[in-house]
């Protein structure tokens, strides 16, 4: 099976997965990011980031210091999105992944889901998938975790994902819970939303990064995109 259609029977799975509920969902494909914005939260070492066309790819080094960057736009309307990840060199700890601001909570908070290829190495190399549903402030810091997890396990040595592999990730909230998949592991995890919220048209981002040290260095792509709708 050639890889497009690969990816589009993964997006046609998940919109399946979508569509057992009674919320109808559709999926809006990404043809140029290049208008999307760009910044980083480590000026003094910002991440390499390329655009072409409808992919973008990250450069993140922890040399001289955090390496932190994105490419984002407000979507109104849009509930969460679905993207093709690949990492294409790496040492040390980098991840680089996609993240969607889902609500807004009653007492003016947001809520923040992501779903990330991470390596971290710690005398262990690990591989993993993570997600994670996040509580922030209106300066963009995290006030606390309220759920999250990885897809696969901790164990030292742990690989749910090679260099080079393309990885379909995908988050999306619906109702009043966030819907998190990725293919191979026959399950969608969900996170259920128990304080007051209202949905948002919150910034949807595409993001590498890679913590302070020589060792730690990361390289990928975000490409295939697609934004989904209610």
């Amino acid at each position: 099976m050639k890889k497009t259609s690969l990816i589009a029977v993964l997006t046609v799975v998940f919109l399946g997965l979508l569509y057992t509920t009674s919320f109808a969902m559709s999926f809006n494909p990404v043809n140029d990011l290049s208008g999307w914005g760009e910044d980083t939260w480590t000026p003094n070492n910002p991440v390499k980031i390329t655009h072409t066309g409808s992919s973008v790819s990250f450069v993140a080094d922890g040399t001289s210091g955090e390496a932190w960057g994105n490419v984002f736009k407000t979507l109104p309307g849009s509930i969460g999105i679905t993207a093709e990840v690949s990492v294409s060199a790496v040492r040390g700890t980098g991840n680089i992944g996609i993240r969607k601001y889902i609500a807004t909570t009653d007492s003016g908070t947001s809520l923040m889901a992501e779903m990330l290829l991470l390596e971290r190495w710690s005398g262990d190399e690990i591989r993993i998938i993570v997600y994670d549903l996040v509580e922030r402030d209106s300066s963009g810091h995290t006030i606390r975790q309220l759920g999250g997890g990885v897809f696969g396990d901790l164990t030292p040595g742990t690989v749910e994902w090679n260099v080079g592999d393309d990885v379909f990730l995908g988050v999306a909230l619906v109702g009043n819970e966030v819907w998190f998949y990725t293919p191979g592991y026959d399950t969608l995890l969900k996170i259920q939303i128990l304080i007051p919220f209202t949905p948002s048209d919150g910034e949807i981002s595409i993001l590498g990064w890679s913590p302070t040290g020589s060792a730690n260095h990361i390289e990928g792509t975000v490409k295939n995109v697609n934004i989904i709708y209610p």
